[in-house]
């Protein structure tokens, strides 16, 4: 999956609840129309201080290397702002990797599906 003009405009209302973007974390490494992939739009449009990607594989250049279906650890609370554009519909463990977004995600923020 990938950013859309849809995405975008959800983002930005997600954005105008006040909330900073802060560390994300996107469920993915998603792309953008025309190529490349979103980490600099995320910085420049939505004032993200950090941008990071969770992937099954490491064919898109994703930062982290997971599989969603088992725990992972490491990284529990260290994101502002879960993205997720459509990764989570390919996980056969739907309570495990719904845990797992929940764990990425900092005390008091969000999780965009």
């Amino acid at each position: 999956m990938g950013f859309d003009n849809h995405n975008s405009n959800f983002l930005r209302f997600a954005r105008k609840r006040g909330k900073p973007f802060g560390r994300v974390a996107t469920m993915g490494r998603q792309g953008m129309p025309g190529g490349g992939y979103c980490e600099q739009f995320l910085l420049d449009k939505f004032d993200a201080s950090l941008v990071e990607s969770f992937d099954y594989s490491d064919f898109e250049g994703a930062t982290h290397i997971v599989d969603l279906n088992e725990p992972i650890s490491g990284h529990d609370g260290k994101y502002d702002t879960i993205i997720d554009f459509g990764t989570m519909e390919h996980v056969f463990n739907a309570p495990q990797g719904l845990k797992n977004v929940s764990k990425l995600c900092a005390p008091g923020g969000q999780i965009i599906h």
